[in-house]
């Protein structure tokens, strides 16, 4: 914690969780969205399904939604709203509103790990849990060919 916000608090969600399938209705869930994560952080996985050509016109009530509040004093300055999604299509969906693009004014891109960094960054995560669990070359190489055939499947 940085002390950057009121709160450490994340709010991870789908795009998909800002729409009900209602007329009218994804505007309301959006912003109820941006309440419960207002002092922290909200966290919009797969935020490229926000794009209307790719889920429907219940996602522009939610973009036209996310643009109006984030410049609202209930809002603005108030909390860090994440975008995350891959990057052809996050410029393609930042495009459909013209305000959109202009509330994000960072940008991180992050670079696909390689099948040895995904090895290591696991290794790495399984030590954290449990400090006395050693890992040999075989294992090393073990998750090294698990972790490219992720890689293989995105």
């Amino acid at each position: 914690a940085l002390g950057l916000l009121p709160d450490d608090s994340v709010v991870d969600v789908a795009a998909s969780d800002l729409v009900t399938g209602y007329v009218g209705q994804a505007g309301k869930q959006t912003r109820e969205m941006l309440q419960k994560a207002r002092g922290g952080v909200l966290f919009i996985d797969e935020a490229y399904q926000l794009n209307p050509a790719r889920g429907g016109h219940y996602m522009a009530e939610a973009v036209d939604e996310l643009v109006r509040a984030l410049t609202s004093d209930e809002f603005k300055g108030k909390m860090v709203v994440i975008l995350a999604g891959y990057e052809a299509d996050m410029e393609q969906m930042l495009q459909t509103n013209p305000g959109l693009k202009s509330r994000f004014s960072e940008r991180l891109h992050f670079e696909d790990l390689t099948a040895p960094q995904t090895a290591h960054l696991l290794t790495c995560q399984l030590q954290r849990k449990n400090n006395k669990l050693s890992v040999n070359q075989q294992d090393r190489a073990g998750l090294e060919r698990l972790s490219g055939g992720l890689g293989a499947s995105n």
